[in-house]
């Protein structure tokens, strides 16, 4: 399930906005990638989304045990944090923030943690050491 909020501007006075939105990243198999996700005056519920799959507004993401919000909560620090990557993580990602009392819902753009596998390829240039990046613009040309 994914949640359709209206992305809200950051300079409405009281209103929950983002300090640091996700960027995409490129991480390789088996190493930790970091989402970052900072909120200002966040007074609804922060939780990721992979795919459009809602991963919930715990820290410890229940069946997600390679996943975890990281970062001061204090400080609005909402990162998702992603152990041991693997292919299946090669997805887009968003950070949203929930409607409450005081502010309208917010959702960061959207971004792509980009997976480099440790096999094999052969790209338009020939066969790349060990360490293969695969893209959905690149998977047609393999």
């Amino acid at each position: 399930m994914r949640l359709n909020f209206n992305k809200i501007g950051k300079g409405v006075s009281g209103q929950q906005a983002f300090r640091t939105e996700p960027r995409n990243l490129t991480a390789r198999a088996g190493a930790t990638a970091l989402l970052k996700c900072e909120v200002l005056r966040a007074s609804g519920a922060v939780q990721w989304v992979k795919d459009g799959l809602l991963l919930g507004p715990q820290r410890s993401l229940p069946g997600y045990p390679r996943y975890s919000m990281t970062g001061d909560e204090n400080r609005g620090q909402y990162h998702l944090q992603i152990m041991d990557v693997c292919l299946e993580d090669d997805s887009p990602y968003e950070c949203q923030v929930g409607r409450s009392k005081t502010s309208q819902p917010i959702v960061s753009r959207t971004v792509w943690l980009n997976v480099q596998s440790k096999q094999n390829h052969r790209s338009q240039h020939g066969i790349v050491g060990n360490v293969g990046v695969y893209t959905r613009s690149s998977m047609g040309q393999l």
